[in-house]
């Protein structure tokens, strides 16, 4: 279910990228620097509020507390052409989908929309690796897929580190909450889950699910895994505007693809708390036991056994039991 249509007039646009930049902010500010006058302006704001922005109001003062749905899509195109990102020149915005990273995949016959970022609102059959399920109830999280064309096989590995990796930096800078990172794909703070990564290859193009729980109260999460999980809010104590936090994840993302060598690997190693330590993984339906040594981008974790052998193992085929 795509969201209600977009903003067309270019009056809205202009006193949103105020808001954007400066989310409290005067009357008279605004309609300087969108060349409007009051009653114009006045216009923009009640348009933007029937596009699901939360404002606070007063005759002299405005306060943006909220970005509606429907201008996620004018914000990031305009975001990515203005940073010259790879990622969100086209953006998908859905209320409701069954999967983003099927969403995605929709659209990969279409050479235009590599980089392509889809975000919905709800997700009512997401998943993570191994069929593991992605409970995602409206407005509460971050579910976006990337799709990236052209990506060599051994790529795969590399991404889902940096997709990772883009993620603890997005939540770091916008909460400045600390994070770890659990191989392969896993974001946490305190321990416990706030981030997944899936990533998923079909011929040469990839996409790239981030799914990040960020309005949670501790009773959203069901018993059997409120134990593990978090969110931003439970975190921090308080509650963060999602789309700055999508556009602080696609802005780390591109920056790190661009990144063609390995100094991004001593950032992805300083957030991994498993490092060094005994570990238990089923690899290729056999349990094995050891140390971690350390991460390679292109061909996975790497451990020493109980008689002294080095392994790589692929995050394709190994799934860690207990570290």
């Amino acid at each position: 279910m795509p969201t209600p249509a977009t903003i067309s007039e270019a009056d809205t646009r202009a006193v949103l990228l105020h808001l954007w930049r400066s989310p409290e902010t005067t009357m008279h500010a605004l309609t300087r620097d969108a060349q409007l006058t009051p009653d114009a302006a006045l216009r923009a704001l009640a348009d933007l509020a029937a596009h699901g922005c939360l404002l606070e109001r007063s005759p002299t003062h405005v306060h943006l507390e909220r970005i509606g749905l429907g201008c996620y899509r004018d914000l990031l195109e305009h975001l990515a052409q203005q940073n010259h990102w790879r990622l969100a020149r086209r953006v998908q915005i859905f209320q409701r989908t069954a999967s983003t990273n099927d969403a995605a995949w929709s659209a990969a016959a279409d050479p235009r929309n590599d980089g392509l970022v889809v975000f919905a609102d709800e997700q009512t059959a997401g998943r993570g690796r191994r069929g593991n399920q992605w409970h995602a109830p409206a407005g509460q999280s971050i579910l976006t897929s990337i799709l990236l064309a052209n990506v060599p096989h051994e790529n795969v590995e590399r991404l889902t580190l940096l997709a990772g990796l883009a993620t603890a930096l997005a939540i770091e800078s916008t909460t400045h909450l600390t994070t770890q990172i659990k191989w392969p794909n896993d974001v946490l703070i305190d321990n416990r889950k706030v981030a997944g990564i899936l990533v998923e290859k079909r011929a040469a193009h990839v996409v790239v699910g981030i799914g990040i729980n960020v309005l949670q109260a501790a009773s959203d999460f069901d018993p059997a895994v409120a134990h593990r999980a978090t969110s931003l809010l439970i975190a921090a104590g308080r509650r963060f505007d999602r789309l700055r936090l999508l556009a602080a994840l696609i802005d780390q993302f591109h920056a790190l693809l661009a990144r063609h060598d390995q100094s991004w690997l001593d950032d992805w190693r300083r957030r991994c708390h498993m490092l060094g330590r005994p570990v238990r993984v089923l690899h290729e339906g056999r349990e094995r036991t050891g140390q971690i040594l350390d991460v390679d981008p292109l061909a996975g974790l790497i451990i020493r056994d109980e008689f002294g052998v080095t392994h790589m193992l692929s995050s394709a085929t190994t799934t860690v039991l207990a570290y």
